[in-house]
């Protein structure tokens, strides 16, 4: 067999791994949330997610000064619901607000928000499944050597929550005080997105 043959044969067998982890990837994730605690763990840590965003893009806000003390309670704006305020940040057509937090409701906001948080969460699942795999593979010892058996799969797992922390850091207020991020902000998001699927589909093969 020449080299152009070999290689091609490589080539597609990296292929059709690729593509037996992301089909397989939905079975592993029901496997990995078949846990009570990990769905809880998975569902607490995908609300705060979706809370970290929408206030990183302003939607929701807070104020010890209480600056909406004498602003309407209600207001609607529902003609606005697709104008653009920046790439993949939309005006808010419904302010529902307090003399000390505000709410600023984008529907679509919300939906691209809840998107993030459900990979996130998808991902410490399937992170916390591989970690208590990892913790049953391990020999029983004691002490800190049980734990440094499981912190690598641990680590790893969650690291994948990295880049949607990122993406907060990008939409939000520090785009404000960080001007070279305004320009990548196009990029924050679909790269997000494609790293939290790309980390579930990787998390998954270790289970």
């Amino acid at each position: 067999m020449n080299r152009g043959v070999a290689a091609l044969s490589r080539v597609g067998d990296a292929w059709d791994g690729v593509v037996h982890a992301v089909v397989g990837t939905p079975s592993r994730l029901r496997t990995a949330l078949a846990i009570p605690r990990r769905r809880r763990i998975a569902l607490v840590m995908s609300v705060v997610m979706l809370v970290a965003y929408l206030a990183a893009i302003g939607d929701l806000a807070f104020s010890v000064s209480g600056r909406w003390a004498g602003a309407p309670v209600v207001q609607a704006a529902w003609e606005r619901l697709f104008s653009v305020r920046a790439p993949y940040l939309f005006e808010p057509v419904l302010a529902v607000r307090t003399p000390y937090a505000a709410l600023f409701l984008s529907p679509v906001n919300a939906l691209l928000g809840a998107l993030v948080a459900a990979l996130v969460g998808a991902n410490v699942a399937v992170a916390l499944a591989v970690r208590d795999t990892s913790a049953c593979r391990v020999p029983p010892t004691r002490g800190f050597g049980r734990l440094l058996g499981v912190l690598p799969a641990f680590l790893l797992g969650f690291a994948c929550c990295v880049p949607a922390f990122l993406l907060a850091l990008g939409t939000g207020a520090a785009a404000a005080v960080l001007p070279f991020v305004v320009p990548l902000r196009p990029v924050f998001y679909p790269l997000t997105l494609v790293l939290l699927g790309g980390a579930l589909v990787w998390g998954g093969r270790r289970l």
